[in-house]
């Protein structure tokens, strides 16, 4: 494996880390500067749809990370099993189904970040009117 691509995944499994721990701190810090006296039915529903949309972006990074490496032990399984095709073939159809999967997850967790922002700020915007 050449030194760019190695650095390249130590900086992507970096930003994952970073974006899974800014998500459950953005959650925490929602939660703990909540206020919900003498407040509309409206604000209130948004500040809980933006706390059920920042739980699951980070629950859904949470298990990217945990199957993140899967994709790993499949290039190695795929290596070093390089003369057996039928083997081979199998492990590509399951890094095939692994990395849709994951790549699924991971557009959830980004989608569901974004739209728990923007629940978060139109709360806190009308609150503040």
């Amino acid at each position: 494996m050449s030194d760019n691509l190695k650095i390249a995944q130590d900086i992507q499994t970096k930003f994952r880390f970073y974006f899974v721990g800014l998500v459950f701190t953005l959650l925490a810090a929602t939660i703990q500067t909540s206020d919900f006296k003498d407040i509309s039915v409206l604000i209130i529903t948004m500040e809980l749809l933006s706390w059920v949309a920042l739980t699951i972006s980070g629950l859904t990074g949470l298990s990217y990370l945990e199957d993140s490496p899967g994709i790993l032990k499949h290039h190695h399984a795929m290596d070093a099993n390089e003369g057996n095709d039928d083997l081979v073939e199998k492990i590509k159809k399951s890094y095939i189904s692994l990395d849709k999967l994951m790549s699924f997850r991971y557009q959830i967790s980004k989608h569901t970040f974004t739209f728990g922002i923007v629940f978060l700020v139109i709360s806190r915007a009308i609150q503040g009117l």
